[in-house]
């Protein structure tokens, strides 16, 4: 068997070596190399909050660029909408214009009276038809001249009572389609 004493020392833990308290300097070392891998991570810390921001400015920037696309993209699917038709319509003014020709040329003394009834309710019923599809006629006489949506062709002195730089005579009646001008009003205007 073995000796009593050998037993109890196997049974207690092993000793942990003593601090050599003939080198002071290594627990200093210790301090200073786990203050440097703080600062090391503080400093690594702060670069990934940095990039995270970064990345998500960028994300907020793509976000709202993305949006305005959609928007535009919606306002353009709207406009060629709106506009599509404007070929058409404008190919019809033609026919308009010949309408109102017919009807000034008509005499009731004549006897056209029928012809004229006819010609009057075509007339009516086309305008509605592009009335409803976004057409409006441009106000011209007695206006101001509006280069944006006049077309002056002649110009002549003022009569009394006649203001300078205004519409005196209407040659050829002007359009809008849906607020633009698909044809400007052709005008004789007062001299300023």
């Amino acid at each position: 068997t073995m000796p009593d004493d050998v037993e109890e020392q196997a049974l207690l833990p092993p000793e942990e070596p003593a601090a050599d308290n003939d080198n002071p300097g290594q627990s200093g070392a210790m301090e200073t190399n786990d203050a440097d891998q703080e600062r090391t991570l503080d400093g690594r810390f702060q670069e990934m909050e940095e990039r995270a921001r970064h990345f998500q400015d960028q994300f907020l920037r793509a976000r709202a660029d993305l949006e305005n696309s959609r928007r535009r993209a919606r306002t353009d699917l709207e406009e060629t909408r709106l506009f599509a038709n404007e070929a058409l319509v404008t190919a019809l003014l033609e026919v308009l214009d010949n309408f109102e020709r017919a009807l000034a040329a008509t005499d009731d003394e004549d006897g056209d009276r029928g012809l004229l009834e006819g010609v009057q309710i075509m007339d009516r019923q086309l305008r509605e038809i592009l009335e409803r599809n976004g057409l409006s006629a441009i106000e011209a006489l007695g206006q101001p001249f509006d280069p944006n949506v006049h077309e002056a062709v002649a110009m002549t002195e003022p009569e009394e009572g006649q203001q300078p730089g205004a519409v005196v005579e209407e040659l050829r009646r002007g359009y809008t389609l849906h607020g633009r001008v698909i044809r400007p009003a052709m005008v004789r205007v007062t001299k300023e």
